[in-house]
């Protein structure tokens, strides 16, 4: 308020005669020194907030995880050294008179190196997750490519297989028949194994019974076309061309 009017008051007296000019240096006297005490009260509490805002990138870059690659190092590494030199600036400027505008200028050097420094880093981690998102998805592109050949090559396998040695035929927990050569049901281990190819595909369904195969949560069953039994470890040798194995989840009924 005082600040507002002394100006106007040392307008008024310059008007005035004799006095007038007394008047008008003893206001402009008065109004340096107010402005003096409000910079310094100003000055102070810049600096507060500043210590309070490098305290708090600190305390994030120390809870920070691990750095993930090198280029992430070098860029933490980069922002600390800003911080560093910041704090040691401010203390030099803690030394100085808080009235002065020189350091009322440094202090609002220091936010903007802050605020330029956020950004750049900022816009560099942008930048990197791109490209490492690019690179997985890549890598996943790929990975799904040679399962896909993969799968293919075993499929044409079996049919090869199927067409020499003969197959049983599977029927899965959503009533789909799958054909499987005799020689890969020799044994419990390698049926599972031949689940886990037909259930390679991304459908809901298979899904489902993935989940099923990997925890274990489904029995075979051989269907003779009269009626449906459970199917026990011993009895993988007799299984021969032309049976009919059913998966089923556990807990179903055993009912065609």
């Amino acid at each position: 308020m005082a600040q507002a009017a002394l100006p106007l008051a040392q307008a008024i007296a310059s008007a005035i005669p004799l006095v007038g000019t007394p008047m008008q240096a003893a206001i402009g006297g008065l109004l340096s020194c107010l402005q003096a005490i409000y910079r310094h009260n100003q000055n102070k509490a810049d600096l507060g907030s500043l210590t309070l805002r490098l305290n708090r990138l600190s305390c994030n870059l120390c809870n920070a995880p691990p750095a993930c690659n090198l280029v992430e190092q070098s860029r933490r590494d980069s922002f600390v050294r800003m911080l560093q030199d910041t704090s040691a600036r401010m203390t030099t400027l803690r030394e100085r008179c808080l009235a002065s505008t020189p350091v009322t200028q440094a202090i609002a050097g220091c936010f903007i190196e802050i605020d330029r420094y956020l950004a750049e880093y900022l816009w560099s981690s942008l930048m990197q997750s791109q490209h490492d998102i690019h690179e997985e998805l890549v890598i996943l592109r790929r990975q799904r490519e040679e399962d896909q050949k993969l799968l293919i090559a075993m499929q044409s396998l079996m049919n090869r297989t199927v067409a020499l040695v003969g197959c049983v035929t599977l029927v899965d927990a959503t009533g789909h028949d799958h054909a499987i050569p005799v020689n890969f049901c020799t044994s419990l281990q390698q049926l599972n194994k031949m689940l886990q190819v037909l259930f390679e595909c991304d459908s809901t369904e298979a899904h489902i019974q993935r989940r099923y195969v990997e925890q274990g949560q489904y029995d075979f069953c051989i269907d003779d076309g009269k009626q449906v039994t459970r199917l026990t470890s011993h009895e993988w040798s007799s299984i021969a061309a032309g049976t009919k194995i059913v998966y089923l989840r556990t807990g179903d009924d055993v009912i065609l």
